[in-house]
């Protein structure tokens, strides 16, 4: 009898450790795949509205001109790496690929739509070389453009009179789930770099870095195999004390 319980709890054992493993390399697997998952990736607003209607100086200063990446030095698709992208890209100076407010439009309030709820944890911001944005700040809004909880102020780079600009990145200190963000903006007013006074706002380009959820599907599949691994466990141990 006793040699019999010794090889049932053998068995038992070898069970288990091919278990162990199997569930180690498969959790491995499973974590692996929720890390890539959530990486750090860009993503352009799908539309942006001017709250305020201010419009433009001309078709060709539109405000979609900030999330068509017309004028950048590279293009970017959702999902791409986020630092690498924003890191080396420029943006042209040509005003025809940015958005310019009427003149006398020293403040906007724009909203961006990201077109579903992601983890919103930094803004890519392309300010304009010539007049541009001197501040700006950032709100978790509804559609409706109300201003919602404010992400923070921020302070972009007076950029370089006709010279192509790299973006401000502005990170925000609690991440925050959205898909409306809505941004007060606060025109350069005077231009220390260039020619004085400047009665309007300009801009280039916005792009974001989110955090996808991860999926629910993965994760209760891990949580399936621990409570397996523990069943197992514990059948193991009611065989040795029997």
């Amino acid at each position: 009898m006793k040699n019999n319980n010794s090889l049932l709890l053998a068995n038992a054992d070898r069970r288990i450790n091919k278990a162990v493993f199997a569930g180690m390399v498969f959790g491995s697997f499973l974590l692996s795949g929720v890390s890539v998952a959530n990486a750090t990736v860009i993503r352009g607003a799908v539309s942006v509205t001017e709250i305020t209607s201010l419009g433009n100086q001309g078709a060709q200063y539109s405000i979609d001109n900030v999330i068509n990446q017309s004028g950048l030095s590279a293009t970017y698709s959702n999902g791409d790496n986020f630092e690498s992208f924003t890191s080396t890209t420029k943006h042209s100076y040509a005003p025809g690929d940015e958005w310019w407010a009427p003149y006398y439009s020293t403040e906007a309030n724009i909203l961006f739509d990201l077109g579903a709820e992601f983890e919103v944890e930094k803004v890519a911001f392309w300010n304009e070389d010539w007049g541009g944005i001197s501040s700006l700040e950032i709100f978790v809004s509804d559609a409706a453009g109300t201003q919602g909880t404010s992400l923070g102020t921020f302070f972009p780079t007076d950029n370089t009179f006709e010279q192509d600009y790299l973006a401000d990145v502005f990170e925000f200190s609690n991440y925050t789930n959205a898909r409306y963000l809505r941004f007060d903006l606060d025109g350069a007013g005077f231009d220390y770099q260039n020619v004085g006074f400047v009665d309007t706002i300009s801009l280039g380009e916005v792009a974001f870095s989110v955090e996808p959820v991860p999926e629910p599907a993965t994760l209760l599949l891990f949580g399936a195999g621990l409570a397996g691994l523990i069943g197992l466990r514990r059948k193991n141990s009611s065989l040795r004390c029997a």
